[in-house]
């Protein structure tokens, strides 16, 4: 109770609609006074006593107080505090996970990667077991069912595992101080986790997506007749919202099955090149192989390398190219350590409010001051 006395002024109310009962005071002190027991005489002049001298003028306080302090608890009343700004030396991240049908595709012949991608499956399955049985309330719903359809040892890749394997990979990655944010997408996009420091998050929000396959894939919309956010639109606004750092990368993991006409192309170059935009595409490539090379991929890598710096070389001065098939664990280590050469930027954080529910405090003041009203009307023969 001290503590929302000492800093009254953080108080903020939930439900401050409440408070207009403390208007009803108008009309409960003059009550208090009238309506009090009557005694009938012939000759009331010996029997009246003037008790509107300071006892009775605390009585009235007290009633008072206790009235607003219930009126207060029932508002809701919470502490605020703001905590202090933070800096950090950050890079923003957008991670787009393609779950169109087509990323349900097993075609990804590769019994070394399968062996990968069951054991980590299997390690997540195992995790969260282990969480549910410690914290039960946590996890309202089922646990999605392992698919006992699947076949586990016959060499072919389903591409939205890979893709999963994929942006865990590259999150595990990230230094202190990133930021990253994750969204999937099919006919339009589906926000898992906006911009925000905490990358262990969108790592646990990875493992939870669901693995029921969407819709087709909308790289460029709203375009033509299809007005449906597509996967660039998305992530720029996301950028334009909650971006904070100079260096901004969009990761996205898809099998490019999709195009990007001209005018969307064109557009989304104007809007990574404006106001001094320092965007970097990287596209990691889910399925076989050969969609590296896809007559369907080709507008994916075109806007890529559009984008991109031109001749980009890392530390050793070898080529980097940010298109990489997802299942080239050699490449995408090649990729991710580029990205960590990429240059950082101060941010400055928004300040956090954290608030302290303060119920009790009212309701105990106002158990305090009903208390003492009634004690000092007895002590005083005031009548209630």
């Amino acid at each position: 109770m001290m503590e929302a006395i000492y800093n009254w002024p953080l108080i903020r109310f939930a439900e401050p609609m409440w408070l207009w009962m403390a208007a009803a005071l108008i009309l409960l002190l003059p009550l208090w006074k009238r309506l009090r027991p009557a005694m009938a005489h012939t000759n009331t002049g010996m029997h009246k006593i003037t008790s509107f001298g300071w006892p009775s003028k605390i009585c009235m306080l007290l009633l008072a107080l206790t009235w607003l302090a219930f009126t207060g608890a029932m508002a809701k009343p919470k502490l605020t505090h703001q905590q202090m700004r933070e800096f950090l030396d950050a890079r923003d991240f957008v991670i787009g996970m393609d779950r169109s049908g087509s990323m349900f595709t097993a075609d990804i012949e590769s019994k070394e990667l399968q062996a990968e991608i069951n054991a980590f499956e299997q390690g997540e399955r195992d995790e969260e077991k282990k969480m549910r049985d410690k914290f039960p309330t946590l996890y309202p719903y089922e646990a999605e069912p392992e698919d006992k359809n699947a076949k586990k040892d016959d060499g072919k890749v389903m591409r939205f595992p890979l893709a999963r394997y994929a942006a865990i990979q590259f999150l595990k990655s990230r230094p202190e101080g990133d930021r990253a944010a994750l969204f999937t997408f099919d006919d339009e996009a589906y926000w898992a986790w906006p911009l925000g420091k905490d990358v262990n998050i969108v790592l646990r929000k990875v493992s939870e997506l669901s693995r029921q396959s969407g819709g087709g894939t909308n790289f460029d919309g709203p375009s033509g007749s299809n007005r449906q956010k597509g996967a660039f639109q998305a992530t720029l606004e996301q950028f334009d919202s909650l971006g904070k750092s100079k260096t901004q990368v969009i990761i996205f993991i898809s099998d490019g099955d999709a195009g990007i006409n001209e005018e969307r192309h064109q557009y989304f170059v104007e809007q990574m090149r404006k106001d001094g935009r320092n965007i970097h595409i990287f596209a990691l490539v889910c399925g076989a192989q050969t969609q590296l090379t896809n007559t369907a991929t080709q507008s994916l890598r075109r806007l890529v390398e559009e984008v991109n710096p031109k001749d980009w070389k890392d530390v050793k001065g070898e080529p980097v190219d940010a298109v990489i098939w997802a299942g080239n664990g050699e490449a995408m280590k090649k990729a991710f350590d580029k990205i960590n050469e990429l240059e950082k930027s101060s941010i400055e954080l928004e300040a956090v409010e954290s608030q302290k529910p303060i119920e009790s405090a009212f309701t105990l003041f106002g158990c305090i001051a009903g208390g003492l009203f009634l004690g000092l009307c007895f002590l005083f023969r005031e009548s209630f």
